[in-house]
């Protein structure tokens, strides 16, 4: 169904404000897999947003959905479908399709966001400030499991300490860009499959171009993902291996990523010495005595001291929460360095096929033109 832009204006706003055609037009893109019925308090709450603004939103069935139809009726929403893709990278980019309007806001499925969130969002570009921003999780995770709970919290508290212009990094939780922006760059690359990776690819690309993207940490939403433990292990890992493919893929600092800051990479590398002392304590005690025990319970403190910013953030929710929070954390940090090092090993992989591969001539004389592996076949393939 086709429905009319909203003008949301605040009613303090509302006697100094010029003429609606000054607000810029915003589209609300959300890609749908799998969703349950908060889909409908999502969409309610990107339409209560309140800021100077038109705004229209975009709801995108990529399969697997409860009725979405019945679910959001009565909401001001239009819904497309993409046949059922399994790509949020291909979702997203069938919600933005055939707009022209100012701005694109993406916010996933399961993440309300707050009334201000989208004005946050908007105010760094319509101030020529940046040409993408991107927002936070909430501290706000009454009613969810352990694991949700959890993720939500590190994922803010994170997020939180990493304010002004990122490098190589987009979100699309609570994420916007500027519509010719996103259209120049080709939108999301759609060769990624499910969702992950694809923003922070776009981002890359971003910063590649040119293009500056700043972190809003004042533009919050509720992540109303509910997940196990077993989905939250396998989440980051799957993530961890993505964007270690993304960091070898744009060449740029490691530190770029919001998850990688010198302070968790030392916190993933203590970890890591702290298991290695455990596991060769036993064999070393006999030499070494009591400096070894010293040198591990050092190790832990020093651990302990780096995540103490996280653990603060836990600490809201008791001390059985924190003491049940830091065993997942040292697990899931022991997990980003087996990412790193997956990562490097297929670098290593790559470039040792790469250097085995014929040289451009002799290639060439190998290849004909309608070799699907021909580069123009790959290209076209990629695009």
């Amino acid at each position: 169904m086709k429905i009319q832009p909203r003008l949301q204006v605040d009613g303090e706003l509302a006697g100094e404000i010029s003429p609606a055609s000054d607000a810029p037009l915003v589209r609300v893109v959300i890609p749908a897999f799998g969703t349950t019925d908060k889909i409908a308090e999502v969409v309610a709450a990107a339409l209560a947003s309140r800021g100077l603004f038109e705004l229209e939103v975009v709801v995108v069935d990529d399969g697997n959905n409860v009725d979405l139809q019945q679910a959001l009726c009565g909401l001001c929403v239009s819904i497309v479908g993409t046949g059922g893709s399994g790509s949020a990278a291909i979702a997203r980019n069938t919600g933005a399709s055939g707009f022209h309007g100012d701005f694109i806001v993406f916010i996933d499925s399961d993440v309300v966001i707050d009334e201000w969130c989208i004005d946050h969002l908007l105010r760094p570009m319509r101030g020529h400030r940046a040409e993408a921003t991107v927002g936070n999780y909430s501290k706000n995770v009454a009613g969810l499991p352990f694991a949700s709970q959890y993720k939500q919290l590190y994922v803010s508290m994170v997020y939180e300490r990493r304010s002004g212009y990122l490098r190589n990094e987009f979100w699309t939780a609570t994420g916007a860009i500027d519509t010719a922006v996103f259209h120049r760059i080709g939108g999301f690359n759609q060769r990624f499959r499910g969702a992950g990776g694809e923003d922070t690819e776009l981002g890359a690309r971003l910063t590649n171009q040119g293009y500056r993207v700043l972190a809003v940490p004042e533009a919050l939403g509720d992540h109303h993902h509910r997940m196990s433990m077993k989905q939250l292990l396998l989440n980051d890992w799957r993530k961890g291996l993505l964007a270690m493919g993304c960091f070898f893929e744009s060449e740029g600092a490691i530190t770029n990523n919001r998850h990688a800051t010198r302070r968790d990479i030392l916190s993933v590398g203590i970890a890591d010495l702290a298991v290695v002392l455990l596991l060769l304590s036993p064999l070393l005690y006999g030499f070494l005595g009591r400096p070894m025990v010293l040198a591990l319970l050092l190790a832990v403190m020093s651990y302990i001291g780096f995540r103490a910013d996280i653990l603060r953030a836990f600490s809201s929710q008791g001390i059985s929460f924190v003491v049940r929070a830091f065993g997942v954390m040292f697990l899931l940090d022991l997990t980003r360095s087996a990412c790193f090092a997956a990562g490097v090993g297929l670098r290593i992989r790559a470039h040792g096929a790469k250097s085995s591969q014929p040289s451009g001539s002799e290639a060439a004389a190998h290849r004909s033109a309608d070799d699907p592996s021909h580069p123009t076949h790959i290209a076209a393939s990629e695009n």
